[in-house]
């Protein structure tokens, strides 16, 4: 199986039985609540609980699975790798803040721009601040991600 994957496929899980992860696909009304990329060697990269870490491909679980593949593979695999590595080495730890960042975003963006609009941004700085305190008490002010934010970041 791992034969027809190649460094920087991106997988993106559907939802599983967890509360968070339905959470996530409710808020941004999407099947899709985790993301990760083909590492090497039969295993994907992902960003997760307590850091980033690799899984082997035969341990991904029942959950439905898209692979997406970037056109220019070839040009930008090693330096995939290398980014990877990196972080891999350095067990960059997950953000709870972006994490509940995200989740305050969503919500916001079903509110319409009313008289309301004063408040949203009130709590959107304070959603701001709690983030970066939850990371600074979890990660020691260490970069922190999500799974997205890491894969995009791998790519960025």
């Amino acid at each position: 199986m791992a034969d027809q994957f190649v460094t920087g496929d991106v997988f993106l899980f559907e939802a599983d039985d967890s509360c968070i992860s339905r959470l996530i696909c409710k808020l941004s009304n999407s099947p899709v609540s985790h993301a990760a990329m083909y590492f090497k060697e039969g295993k994907i990269i992902e960003e997760g609980l307590p850091h980033i870490g690799t899984r082997p491909l035969d341990k991904l679980g029942n959950r439905a699975v898209h692979v997406r593949r970037y056109n220019r593979h070839e040009q930008s695999a090693e330096a995939l790798l290398q980014a990877a590595d990196k972080r891999l080495a350095e067990k960059e730890p997950y953000s709870i803040g972006n994490l509940v960042m995200v989740g305050v975003l969503l919500v916001f963006k079903t509110w319409k721009p009313d008289a309301r609009w004063a408040v949203k941004q009130v709590l959107t700085a304070l959603c701001v601040m709690l983030a970066r305190a939850i990371d600074r008490s979890k990660t020691g002010g260490r970069h922190g991600a999500t799974c997205s934010q890491f894969v995009y970041e791998l790519y960025d």
